[in-house]
C-alpha cells in the first residue's frame, strides 16, 4: 500500500482512498462516476459567404465616370505623375529591364524601416474578405505592418500626400516602409452613386510610384485584373468555376518551404484569366488549370511585372479570401518576396495534439439511435493494445515527415483510473503508459476529473496534489517529456473560479489550456494566449493557452462512431449524410488553414480516440489497415499540410508551449524598431525599447554572445537577445536576390 499526504493534515491510502476522500462535496451533476463531455459539439462547418467577389480587381471601364481610374492604370508604365494626360494606345516597350528580382533593398545611402504598409479601399472583412486574410498572414509571422483605409461611406477620406516619409535631416531621404501590399490593384471602390473609383488621388499614386522607385520597394496586389500596363490581358472572360493554380517553376526563388509547383484548389473564386502580351515586362509565377472561356489552355493565374523604370509589383488575377486554401499557399509567397526574405518574426508549423483522460472511460455514442448512449453510459477505456499501436504508428509517422520535424502525441492524464481497477500492479494500461513515456509528452488533468468551475481552494488543492504524487510514482517530474507547471482543466472549467485559480497558483500549476469555441476565452491576438485578471477571472497571473477543438467529439470509437455523430448534427446543413472521408477530408482543410497561417493553438482529443479499429480507405499510404480516430485525423490533416507545404512539424509539451507564446507577446510588446541601409556597409539596425528577444529571419549572425541562431527548415533566424532603449547593428551581405 503506497499512502501519501494528499492535503494538509490529510492522510489517505493512495490506492484506495485518494478517489473519494477529497471529492465527496462536490456538486451531484458532477458525480465520480460520470462520464465526460457527451454533449461536446464539433467544429460547426465555414460555408464562404462571398464566393463570387471579385476582390476589388474590376476591369477597365471608359466612361467618363471611370475616367480617373482608368488614367491611372494606363499611366502606370510611364512613372510619371501626369495623370491627366489623354492616354495613348499601348505599346510595347522594347527598353532593356533587370533580371526580375534583382534589384537591391535600395540605393545607397538610403534607410527604410522594415514595416509593410497595407493599403485598403475599405475597413471592413465583409466588404474585403482579403484584408483579414493578409493581416492574418502577416501576424501569424510577427512582421510589423501599418493598415490604412482610404475611404469611408463611399467617399475618399483624404487627398493630402501619403505619410509615407520620416522628416529629413539633409539630403538622405528614410522611408517608413520596405514593402506596400494592395487589396486590390488599383484600391477600387464605389461612390454613393455606385460609381467605381480609385481610392487614392492622382497625385497619391503618383507619389506610392515615387517612393517604389527611388527606394526600390515591391509592391503586391493580392487580387488584380490584367491590364496592359502589367504586360497582360484578359484572356477570355472572367470566371467563377471550380478551377485548380497551377504553380510555376519561376516562383520556386522565394517559394521556399512550400511545395514547388504545387496544384491549388481554388473553389468559390473570381478568376481573371491573364495572358501575356509582352514577356519582357511580366513573368508567370502561376496557371490556371482550366483552359479560358475561349479554349486557350493554361491562361495566367499571376504574374510578377518589371516596369521600366525598376519598379516590380507581383499581381494574382484572382480574388482571394481565407475561405480559399490557395490564398493561404500563396500568402508565404508574397511575403517572402515583398520582404525578399528578410522580415521581423519566424514561421512554424505546429502541430500539438492533447488526449484528455487518459486512464479514466469515456461515455460511448450511440451509433443506431444518434444519441449518447442511454444503457447506464456504455464507456470505453484505452487498451494497452491501442497505446502500442499508437506509438507504432507515431514512429511511422515522424519518418515520413519532413527532416527536423518532432511530431509527439500529449497525453493529460488522471491518476484515480488508475486506482478504480487496482493501483501500479493490476492495471495493464497503466503498465503499457510507463513503458512508453518516452514516447508521448505527458501532463496533468486533475485526479478526478471533477468541475472546477465551483470547487472549493481545499477541493481543487487536493486535486492538485493527488494527481502530482500519482504522476511523481508514473514519471520522473523532472522528464524532459512532462510539464510540471501546466494542467488541462476538466470542462475547461474553472477560468472564473478564484478559488481554483488560487490553488493552481499555490502548487506551481501557470498554464492552463482555453476553448477556442467559447467567445469569453479568446485572446485579443488570435497568435498569443492571455493571464486570468482578477477583475474578470478572480486571479491574477494564470496563462491561458488557446486550444482548437476537433471534429472528433470525446464519444468517438471507430470511425463509425464518428460518422454518426457528425451527420446528427449537420445533416441538414449538408442534405445529406456525409462518409466518413468526406469529414475527415473538411476537417483537414479546416486545420491546415490554422496551421499554415502559424497558429500555436493545441487540438484537443480524448482518451476514447485511442480505439484502434479496421479502416481500409488509409489516406496516409502507409501500408495500414487499422487506425484511431485519432491517428486517421492526423493522417488526413498531414496529408493536407504536405500538399502545400515542406517546413517540418513540430510539436511542444504544454509547458514549452506557453512559453513559446508567452516569448511572442513578449516580442509583440517590445517596441522593435528595424531599419535597413546601405550607408556605409549594407546593414540592418536594431532597436528596442524593453528588453526582449528579437527573431530576424533571413540575418544570420555567428560569434556574436548575444545572438543564437535557430534553423528550421530552409529558414534561418537569428533570435538577438535586446537590452532596451539600445540599437545594435548587423551587416549584411552584399546582395539579396529573392
Amino acid at each position: 500500500m503506497i499512502c501519501r499526504k494528499v492535503a494538509s493534515g490529510l492522510i489517505v491510502a493512495a490506492c484506495s482512498l485518494i478517489a473519494l476522500s477529497h471529492t465527496k462535496n462536490l456538486p451531484a451533476d458532477q458525480s465520480i462516476g460520470e462520464a465526460c463531455g457527451l454533449n461536446y459539439n464539433p467544429p460547426s462547418p465555414q460555408p464562404n459567404t462571398q464566393p463570387f467577389w471579385h476582390g476589388g480587381a474590376i476591369p477597365l471601364d471608359l466612361s467618363a465616370a471611370n475616367a480617373e481610374i482608368n488614367r491611372i492604370a494606363i499611366d502606370e508604365t510611364k512613372g510619371s505623375a501626369n495623370f491627366l494626360k489623354t492616354p495613348e494606345p499601348w505599346v510595347r516597350n522594347a527598353v532593356e529591364r533587370p533580371a526580375v528580382g534583382e534589384h537591391l533593398i535600395n540605393p545607397a545611402g538610403q534607410e527604410v524601416e522594415m514595416k509593410l504598409l497595407l493599403l485598403s479601399a475599405t475597413r471592413s472583412n465583409n466588404q474585403e474578405p482579403a484584408l483579414r486574410l493578409v493581416k492574418e498572414a502577416l501576424d501569424g509571422i510577427g512582421i510589423p505592418f501599418n493598415h490604412v483605409h482610404l475611404t469611408v461611406d463611399g467617399a475618399r477620406i483624404s487627398s493630402d500626400p501619403l505619410d509615407m516619409e520620416f522628416p529629413s535631416q539633409g539630403a538622405a531621404r528614410r522611408g517608413r516602409y520596405y514593402g506596400i501590399i494592395l487589396i486590390s490593384d488599383l484600391l477600387a471602390f464605389q461612390d454613393k452613386e455606385g460609381t467605381w473609383l480609385s481610392s487614392l488621388t492622382m497625385d497619391q499614386w503618383a507619389q506610392l510610384r515615387e517612393y517604389e522607385k527611388h527606394f526600390q520597394v515591391r509592391r503586391v496586389a493580392v487580387a488584380a485584373y490584367p491590364r496592359p500596363t502589367y504586360g497582360v490581358e484578359p484572356s477570355g472572360e472572367p470566371l467563377t468555376v471550380k478551377n485548380t493554380i497551377l504553380m510555376q517553376k519561376s516562383a520556386e526563388r522565394f517559394s521556399t518551404g512550400m511545395v514547388k509547383e504545387a496544384t491549388l484548389p481554388l473553389i468559390g473564386s473570381f478568376q481573371n484569366p491573364a495572358k501575356v502580351i509582352d514577356p519582357t515586362l511580366a513573368t508567370p509565377i502561376a496557371l490556371f488549370g482550366n483552359p479560358d472561356s475561349n479554349g486557350n489552355p493554361n491562361p495566367v493565374a499571376a504574374a510578377i511585372t518589371n516596369f521600366p523604370d525598376g519598379r516590380e509589383q507581383l499581381n494574382f488575377y484572382f480574388a482571394q479570401s481565407p475561405f480559399l486554401m490557395a490564398s493561404y499557399y500563396v500568402a508565404p509567397l508574397w511575403i517572402n518576396w515583398v520582404t525578399r526574405g528578410l522580415y521581423l518574426g519566424k514561421r512554424r508549423i505546429y502541430l500539438n495534439l492533447q488526449v484528455d483522460d487518459l486512464f479514466l472511460p469515456n461515455g460511448m455514442w450511440n451509433v443506431q439511435k444518434r444519441i449518447p448512449m442511454d444503457d447506464g453510459h456504455r464507456e470505453y477505456r484505452a487498451t494497452p493494445d491501442d497505446l502500442d499501436e499508437l506509438v507504432l504508428w507515431q514512429k511511422d509517422q515522424l519518418q515520413r515527415l519532413p527532416k527536423g520535424s518532432t511530431f509527439k502525441v500529449e497525453m493529460a492524464v488522471n491518476g484515480k483510473g488508475v486506482w478504480e481497477l487496482g493501483g501500479y500492479t493490476k492495471d495493464a494500461l497503466y503498465k503499457s503508459a510507463k513503458k512508453n513515456i518516452p514516447e508521448f509528452h505527458w501532463v496533468s488533468h486533475t485526479f478526478s476529473h471533477p468541475d472546477l468551475d465551483r470547487i472549493s481552494f481545499k477541493q481543487m488543492t487536493a486535486e492538485i496534489v493527488a494527481n502530482q504524487n500519482f504522476l511523481q510514482d508514473f514519471i520522473d517530474v523532472d522528464h524532459k517529456n512532462f510539464s510540471p507547471h501546466s494542467l488541462v482543466t476538466p470542462h475547461i472549467s474553472g477560468i472564473f473560479n478564484k478559488e481554483a485559480l488560487r490553488a493552481l497558483f499555490e502548487k506551481g500549476i501557470y498554464s492552463i489550456v482555453g476553448d477556442n469555441s467559447r467567445r469569453e476565452l479568446w485572446p485579443l491576438n488570435p497568435f498569443h494566449g492571455f493571464f486570468t485578471a482578477e477583475q474578470t477571472n478572480g486571479f491574477e497571473g494564470i496563462f491561458v493557452i488557446p486550444r482548437h477543438a476537433t471534429v472528433a467529439p470525446v464519444s468517438a470509437g471507430p470511425v463509425q462512431y464518428l460518422h454518426s455523430f457528425y451527420n446528427s448534427l449537420y445533416h441538414d446543413f449538408w442534405g445529406k449524410d456525409l462518409t466518413s472521408a468526406e469529414i475527415l477530408q473538411l476537417e483537414a482543410e479546416r486545420v491546415t488553414k490554422a496551421i499554415i497561417a502559424w497558429r500555436h493553438d493545441p487540438y484537443m482529443f480524448h482518451q476514447g480516440n485511442l480505439w484502434f479499429f479496421k479502416w481500409m480507405d488509409n489516406p496516409g499510404l502507409d501500408g495500414r489497415t487499422r487506425h484511431s480516430i485519432l491517428s486517421l485525423w492526423t493522417e488526413f490533416v498531414l496529408a493536407e499540410i504536405q500538399r502545400y507545404t515542406t517546413l517540418p512539424v513540430l510539436s511542444l509539451k504544454m509547458d514549452d508551449m506557453s512559453l513559446a507564446l508567452q516569448e511572442r507577446m513578449q516580442t509583440d510588446r517590445c517596441d522593435i524598431r528595424l531599419f535597413l541601409s546601405t550607408n556605409p556597409r549594407r546593414r540592418i539596425r536594431v532597436h528596442t525599447k524593453s528588453a526582449c528577444k528579437v527573431p530576424i529571419t533571413g540575418l544570420s549572425v555567428s560569434g556574436n554572445p548575444a545572438v543564437t541562431q535557430d534553423v528550421y527548415g530552409p529558414d534561418v533566424t537569428s533570435v538577438i537577445s535586446a537590452q532596451p532603449n539600445t540599437s545594435v547593428e548587423f551587416i549584411l551581405p552584399t546582395d539579396n536576390r529573392i
